[in-house]
């Protein structure tokens, strides 16, 4: 670890490796002002495959790697296409990640195996093969968050579905169902993000996020389950772990700790980290909380029921009895960064809402307004006040841009 760094806890959701604290504020106010969004679709072939990465450049083009394909293709603000050459001889998986360092693109493999960056031309700039840490044992890793400076990159890390669900969940009835092959050999309490080396070795750990709450552990009602299964594992419904997210370039880290405590008023909080480590910036914002239906509840712990047993009836209250039940819904449930630091957070998600809120915050942090989207719409890249998204509509893929007006009355041009 870097000796001018300090591990502090910060909360418990995460811990941050950090030389100071930056600065605090508080946003005023309930909820943020409502904006008005226009909506474009763009050019997208019939015939492409659907996107796997994004990226926007510095003149806010998107741009979006296709592996089926072997292309990546790019969107102009205009609404403009382009399609790069073939890339295939790269493997047969790439291009899958995609970012910046500067205004050097790079795109890698699917499982991270080599990085090639590329010119304007689309000749390789250099291709270097990656030894990405934690390849064996509960750690692997899960991906490149970005390529910065130094040929350093910023690696994001999980560990075994078991062991994070277990972090959650110290019931022994568990673990004694769970066969010893099986049984983690550590309980992952947070997964780190590392400064590493090409070659894999860690530099520097950035943060460590909390795994709680992620997943939980479900055992069947009658000891055992359709087909013999002995436990299954899913994902929190109404989980509120930290969420992270990375701009293209890699120069900004933002952290949003959304945990839900009736103590106090409603608040989450919201990190802006730079890839030292060192925090910037740190701004409570408050909110209007929606108080989590039964009915919910139940669709949820139904989802998982015919897991557990063959009556839905018992299945649906094993299920509802292992998951994490706040008093309402987490306030965020996504977070976008751009490369100059604007962010986009995806408010609460609603079941069975017809539109979802984003927020808009600024590169100083100052929460600008509100726009309200079809929830089928993923957001996928973001660029100040405007934003990519797609939407999958019986197979076939929609790509839009939205371009959003700092003033409710203002009409939106895109």
């Amino acid at each position: 670890m870097n000796a001018a760094h300090v591990l502090r806890l910060v909360s418990a959701a995460f811990v941050l490796t950090m030389s100071g604290r930056g600065v605090v504020g508080v946003v005023s106010g309930q909820e943020p002002r409502e904006l008005v969004v226009r909506t474009e679709q763009m050019p997208y072939p019939a015939t492409a495959s659907g996107p796997v990465a994004f990226a926007v450049d510095g003149a806010g083009r998107l741009f979006a790697t296709h592996p089926s394909d072997g292309v990546v293709r790019m969107w102009s603000q205009s609404g403009a296409m382009e399609k790069s050459p073939s890339l295939r001889a790269h493997g047969p998986d790439f291009p899958w990640a995609i970012g910046f360092t500067g205004e050097t693109l790079w795109l890698a493999d699917r499982y991270a195996r080599h990085l090639v960056r590329f010119r304007g031309d689309w000749e390789g700039g250099g291709t270097t093969a990656l030894a990405l840490p934690g390849r064996s044992g509960e750690l692997h890793s899960r991906g490149i968050l970005g390529v910065v400076a130094a040929d350093r990159l910023l690696v994001e890390t999980t560990a075994s579905g078991l062991a994070m669900a277990l972090s959650g969940n110290g019931k022994e009835g568990v673990r004694e169902r769970i066969p010893g092959p099986l049984m983690p050999a550590d309980i992952v309490t947070h997964l780190p993000v590392w400064l590493t080396d090409l070659d894999g070795s860690v530099i520097d750990t950035i943060l460590s996020v909390s795994a709680e709450r992620w997943l939980t552990v479900l055992i069947p009602p009658d000891g055992e389950g359709p087909e013999g299964i002995r436990f299954a594992l899913a994902k929190e419904p109404f989980g509120d772990p930290p969420l992270l997210a990375v701009d293209p370039a890699a120069r900004h880290i933002v952290i949003v700790d959304r945990r839900v405590s009736p103590a106090g008023a409603a608040t989450f909080t919201l990190h802006r980290i730079a890839v030292t480590g060192d925090t910037l910036r740190t701004t409570i914002a408050r909110y209007v909380p929606i108080d989590l239906d039964a009915s919910w509840v139940e669709a949820a712990a139904e989802k998982e029921a015919l897991d557990l047993s063959e009556s839905v009836q018992e299945g649906a209250r094993a299920a509802r009895a292992a998951f994490y039940i706040p008093p309402w819904l987490p306030p965020v449930s996504e977070v976008q960064v751009d490369r100059n630091g604007w962010i986009w957070l995806r408010r609460e998600d609603v079941p069975e809402a017809s539109q979802v809120a984003w927020e808009i915050w600024d590169e100083h942090d100052r929460r600008l307004g509100r726009v309200r989207l079809d929830r089928s719409l993923a957001i996928v890249a973001v660029h100040g006040l405007s934003a990519w998204a797609y939407s999958r509509n019986e197979g076939k893929v929609e790509l839009f841009r939205l371009c959003v007006g700092s003033r409710a009355t203002e009409t939106v041009t895109c």
